[in-house]
This record gives structure tokens, C-alpha cells and sequence, in this order.
């Protein structure tokens, strides 16, 4: 049985460094990089960015956001309440994320990553789940018993470890049953404080 783990700081560097753009980008496999770095600063579920449509990606009050719902007959979500709008990582859009968006749109597609398909026994994320896998072995990471949910594990862990308010990390991760309530914010707009101290902490 696999024990999930976080990253170490080291192994995230490398799995983040330039072996990803050379198994990725370099590959003609943007998919590859873009669900590595949007876990990475996210903690967000595999499935749950691979099946993002491109419509999923939204600019609200300002902020860019990822909005995972189930709402289409090809989606879907761990749980009920795992329905939530998660902002997107400012590293992300130093990146070129929204040029890789715009990239995507021009060519007239529907979802985020077009060349991820789901099959009747497979996820939109098993050929991502498997790749990682395989790159994890290169790095030689995978024995100690990392794997993609491991991005998740790290993301909570360095939230706590820099006293990130914890209905604000449930809320981002949707660790929790249903969301949290308003008042928690103190007036403020969710998805600002969500960003600024949350996901920013990242």
C-alpha cells in the first residue's frame, strides 16, 4: 500500500525544475506542465484540473480563478461540496498560464487540456496520473512513495506550517463538508482574502 507523503522542499525543486519543461513542454505536451504547476500551487485534485473546461477559467472581482464544479455530464467532483472557486497562484500567470489559455481558445476547443480524453473505465487524469508516475521514477522520487496527490499533501502542510487560518486552507482544498461561512471573513471579499492570505502562502 502506498503511503501518500508530502514533498520535501528539495524534491519539489526538482520535480518542478527543468526536467518537468524537458518531459513536457519540450515533448509538445503543455498538459504535462500546466496540471504539474497548477497542483503545485494549488493543491487542487488531479481530476479536478484535468477535466477544467476552458470556461472554467475566470476573471472575477479582478482575481483569475479556476471554477471546479461537476455541472456537465462529463465532470466530475470528489464530493458535493466539492463544488468551490479556487484563485489562481499570481506564479501561474508569471508563467504564461493565460497565454497557454488564449493558446488553447484560438484553436476553437472546448476544454482546457484537449488532449486529455476520458474513457469508460479512465479519468480525464489517468494518462497524467501515469506520466507522473514514469517521472517520478527518472527522478527517482517515486520509491519513497510520493505521488500526484502528494502536490495536496504538500500544499496543506506548508499552509499549516505558516498559520494559515484553517477555515481558509478547508476552503481552498474543500477538506471540509459544505463552505465555510461568511462571517469568517470579516467583511471582506472572500475571494481577495482567500488570495492574499492563502493562496499567496503557497
Amino acid at each position: 500500500q502506498v503511503i501518500e507523503k508530502y514533498f520535501t522542499q528539495d524534491e519539489l525543486d526538482l520535480v518542478l525544475g527543468d526536467s518537468l519543461k524537458k518531459y513536457s513542454l519540450n515533448k509538445n505536451r503543455p498538459e504535462r506542465y500546466w496540471i504539474t504547476m497548477i497542483s503545485a500551487y494549488s493543491g487542487t485534485r488531479l481530476n479536478e484540473i484535468c477535466q477544467l473546461d476552458l470556461s472554467d477559467i475566470q476573471e472575477q472581482d479582478g482575481i483569475w480563478i479556476f471554477n471546479l464544479t461537476n455541472d456537465l455530464e462529463d465532470k466530475s467532483i470528489k464530493t458535493k461540496s466539492g463544488n468551490r472557486i479556487v484563485p489562481i497562484h499570481p506564479h501561474l500567470l508569471d508563467l504564461g498560464f493565460l497565454d497557454y489559455v488564449e493558446e488553447v481558445r484560438n484553436q476553437k476547443q472546448v476544454k482546457l487540456f484537449p488532449n486529455l480524453k476520458k474513457g469508460s473505465t479512465s479519468s480525464y487524469g489517468s494518462a497524467i496520473s501515469q506520466w507522473f508516475g514514469r517521472y517520478l521514477n527518472k527522478l527517482d522520487i517515486k520509491k519513497t512513495g510520493k505521488n500526484f496527490h502528494s502536490f495536496r499533501h504538500t500544499v496543506v502542510n506548508r499552509l499549516i506550517f505558516k498559520q494559515v487560518y484553517e477555515p481558509f486552507i478547508k476552503e481552498l482544498v474543500r477538506h471540509s463538508h459544505g463552505s465555510i461561512t461568511m462571517d469568517v471573513y470579516g467583511g471582506r471579499k472572500p475571494l481577495e482574502v482567500l488570495l492574499n492570505e492563502c493562496v499567496k502562502e503557497i
